[in-house]
């Protein structure tokens, strides 16, 4: 159980930070806050 709650929580931390979203101009979410100088 604690292999596959790891694994969630590494998904949802790529998902929320790593992710390329065209969106965003093809940015992760963290390179596109980065990008207007919001720290987070």
């Amino acid at each position: 159980m604690d292999d596959f709650i790891n694994e969630i929580n590494g998904y949802i931390e790529w998902y929320n930070t790593k992710r390329i979203k065209q969106s965003l101009g093809y940015m992760s979410p963290a390179e596109y806050r980065h990008s207007l100088e919001i720290t987070a």
